[in-house]
């Protein structure tokens, strides 16, 4: 076929250069006369009947007859028939319930999302604008172009990211039906029930396109159905999820399967371009999970493209905080409101971008709780407190505790504010916030996707920092390091053997946790690097403590008597020189997000 020919058959009617209209719509009017030719020949064929048997009646004959004749003494069957329809309908009703699709059909101008309330991501913005493209000219791609446009496409990022967002900002942006389902739905305690609701899924997709041009099907937390099937345990499980991925891969093999129709089954001739441009749906999964996926499941020609979803960086993070908060009544100057979103910014490192949502709703509720109308700034930044430090319980210790924890808390955010780290120390506490006795916030101005060695050794030297102040200014230490020994002890670990920043290029990687249990016990040559690094770690923070320990003490005694210090109250105590992850460090068991734990 030529390149003229091609282009005839894009055409509705036969009628060439006919593309204004995308190619969805056209294939829906395409649908709707199909619908509108089955309908006439059913009432050709009724009319035909009706009409044979009027003129058999007015010619004398016989007219046709399709009434039931049953027996005369039909009464005594009728008890047993309605016995055994009833054992059917209790037998097979159930069992074709089993195999339903899950789905939830969703039609697009009910989605309540658009592709404006994507915040900071205008990469994802860009890359869905640009599928919804392809999608909607799909048949001028492959006919004109000889380009075929993805038929799925895997969203793959941590939780929270927006993927089920982007599924339906695309429904709603393409103007077809969308199907959402959650692949755990799919799963069944009957053997071979979870591919039949795979099967009908695929139909009802299939089936939508026909009708409405195009269909956009949603499988979230794929990785339920999906997961390589090498490496699992007992063979019945190996079995069961052989049998869900094999029906997946021919599901997402035969996209093309045509539909039946009147008009296919009676064998009669298509008209205009039907048969060129067959309705398509493009399926969407999303996971977090994509390394467990089965290779055979996203190679090209299955999920043809992946779209990588990750946590917002610190300019993202305020254009949604900015978005999120257009929504709603807001106090004070644009100029002030924009200081207080770049500091939430920066004070939320790690937060998906469900984190901020929920961050803003709780702002609103303690606005709600003050009895005003609008959301100010400092609502902010106390539902950053709430959310990420816990609420405070207090401080339910004694005298010599509070003292030892103060010690304690005093040493983290003195050094974290005298070293010139870059960071910057909002609270230091002694009060009890969930399993931490007390805690030290500090965060970053701007997102570090590096680090070197100097800055890892300041990290470390910070853990070890409480630490040091209570063998300082107390003489001995407490079980309240902990937690930041394991933490140290991990940092350490990646610097000699991750980072190669200790004269080794071995990684501990491919290690199992028993042979790293093995390697921290046992005598070697890497340990007693990581041990070494420790006591310079240590070295280093002993040596600025001792130098201001005159200031350590003044902290330790305003923590005592006020249980908190703001960053304010900490330059009049220790001067206005520090240096511009949400990390925590305290006694006992620390809370913090899984960013701060990546070096």
């Amino acid at each position: 076929m030529d390149s003229s020919s091609k282009t005839d058959e894009l055409g509705v009617d036969g009628s060439a250069g006919e593309i204004s209209m995308d190619d969805i719509a056209r294939c829906a009017l395409a649908a709707q006369r199909e619908r509108y030719r089955s309908l006439a020949l059913l009432l050709a064929a009724v009319l035909t009947v009706l009409a044979g048997r009027d003129v058999l009646r007015f010619t004398g004959g016989q007219s046709l007859s399709f009434g039931i004749h049953l027996p005369s003494q039909w009464q005594l069957y009728a008890p047993a028939l309605l016995l055994t329809l009833l054992l059917a309908v209790v037998v097979v009703a159930p069992m074709v319930g089993l195999g339903r699709s899950p789905h939830r059909a969703v039609r697009p101008e009910d989605v309540d999302v658009k592709l404006d309330d994507i915040y900071g991501a205008d990469h994802h913005r860009a890359s869905l604008r640009q599928l919804v493209e392809e999608y909607r000219h799909f048949a001028t791609l492959e006919l004109r172009y000889g380009a075929r446009p993805p038929r799925a496409v895997l969203f793959e990022g941590p939780p929270g990211t927006g993927k089920t967002m982007a599924a339906k900002v695309l429904a709603r942006e393409a103007g077809v039906p969308f199907l959402f389902v959650s692949a755990s739905s799919f799963q069944s305690m009957y053997y071979g029930q979870t591919n039949r609701k795979l099967r009908s899924f695929f139909r009802k997709l299939r089936r939508l396109s026909a009708r409405y041009g195009g269909a956009i099907g949603f499988i979230e937390e794929f990785d339920a159905i999906g997961v390589a099937r090498s490496g699992l345990g007992g063979s019945s499980a190996r079995d069961g999820v052989a049998g869900v991925v094999g029906e997946l891969l021919v599901q997402l093999q035969s996209f093309d399967e045509p539909q039946r129709s009147l008009r296919r089954l009676l064998h009669l001739p298509e008209h205009g371009r039907v048969s060129a441009i067959r309705p398509r749906f493009l399926l969407l999964a999303a996971t977090n999970r994509a390394a467990d996926l089965d290779p055979a499941l996203i190679r090209p020609g299955r999920f043809d493209r992946t779209i990588t979803f990750d946590l917002p960086s610190r300019v993202a993070r305020s254009q949604i905080l900015e978005g999120l908060l257009e929504r709603r009544s807001v106090a004070g100057s644009a100029m002030e409101l924009r200081d207080t979103v770049e500091l939430v910014a920066s004070m939320t490192s790690g937060m998906s971008q469900a984190g901020l949502n929920r961050l803003v709703e709780e702002a609103g509720v303690l606005a709600w709780r003050r009895g005003e109308g609008t959301v100010r700034g400092q609502d902010l930044l106390d539902a950053v407190s709430s959310m990420t430090l816990g609420l405070s319980e207090g401080a339910p210790y004694s005298s010599a505790q509070k003292l030892r924890i103060a010690v304690h808390e005093a040493g983290h955010g003195c050094y974290a504010w005298l070293s010139r780290r870059p960071v910057r120390v909002g609270l230091v506490s002694v009060r009890k916030r969930g399993h931490a006795l007390g805690l030290t916030a500090s965060y970053e101005a701007d997102d570090y996707y590096l680090q070197t060695e100097t800055e890892l050794m300041d990290q470390l030297s910070s853990l070890l920092a409480g630490l040091v102040a209570e063998e300082l200014l107390l003489g001995e230490v407490s079980t309240g390091s902990q937690s930041d020994l394991e933490r140290a002890t991990e940092l350490a670990l990646g610097m000699v053997m991750n980072f190669a920043m200790r004269g080794t290029l071995l990684s501990s990687h491919p290690l199992s946790p028993s042979e790293m249990t093995s390697f921290l016990l046992g005598e070697s040559r890497e340990r007693e690097r990581v041990e070494l690094l420790l006591h310079e770690a240590k070295a280093r923070a002993s040596e600025l403590l001792s130098q201001y320990e005159e200031r350590v003490w003044s902290v330790v005694l305003r923590l005592v008597e006020q249980e908190e210090l703001s960053e304010e109250e900490l330059g009049e105590l220790l001067g206005v020189g520090q240096s511009v992850t949400i990390g925590l460090t305290g006694a006992g068991r620390e809370r913090t997000n899984e960013a701060d734990r990546r070096p």
